[in-house]
């Protein structure tokens, strides 16, 4: 039982003793996406971007479009999603190297199926409430989670997200990140640049 007591309190200091300072707020990001919806893979890109407007109060903007072309009975069609989302959170710092927050969001869907000649599109928007905390593990990695409520068209999803972000300099970094929610699955590879 010391052992494992002594053990703990060794990787804390060493958690202590190598952490960074407090994950940073004012990024953008460009990722590239591949999910699965339904029984459908679509890939694509997706641009992020987020604001400190005060010490605890920041702007986030997301921008995904995401298609395949898809076989359906027989026929082959173009799918084609986008998703805008526009908010705005409140962060609070847990510890120095942690911080906690929530954001309140305007959130915006379209798909379109094409056929040849013809298309139909499809468009809703609705709100979105997320909660989520980061944490700077190290100087080079920083770790997050976070849930995710969306409300589209009187349809709800909720989703629970996991990422990591490795920082080569201050201002650069290379992040992976896995996403899941009651229809859908995803994982995001992603470059960001810190100001």
């Amino acid at each position: 039982m010391k052992k494992i007591a002594f053990a703990t309190a060794l990787l804390l200091s060493i958690n202590v003793a190598n952490a960074a300072d407090s994950p940073k707020w004012n990024k953008v990001s460009v990722s590239y996406l591949s999910s699965n919806i339904d029984d459908y893979s679509l890939t694509g890109l997706g641009v992020e971007a987020t604001k400190l407007l005060s010490d605890n109060i920041f702007a986030v903007g997301k921008y995904s479009n995401l298609s395949d072309d898809v076989s359906i009975f027989g026929a082959d069609v173009e799918i084609n999603a986008k998703h805008v989302s526009v908010g705005v959170g409140y962060v609070y710092a847990l510890a120095p190297e942690t911080d906690v927050y929530a954001v309140l969001s305007y959130e915006s869907a379209t798909l379109k199926a094409a056929y040849r000649t013809s298309s139909s599109e499809y468009s809703e928007n609705g709100f979105g409430i997320g909660i989520g905390a980061r944490h700077a593990y190290s100087k080079t990695l920083e770790i997050a989670g976070a849930m995710n409520y969306i409300s589209i068209d009187n349809e709800t999803q909720t989703a629970y997200q996991i990422s990591a972000l490795y920082h080569f300099t201050p201002n650069w970094s290379a992040g992976i990140s896995y996403q899941r929610a009651d229809e859908m699955d995803g994982i995001a590879l992603s470059a960001v640049l810190f100001f």
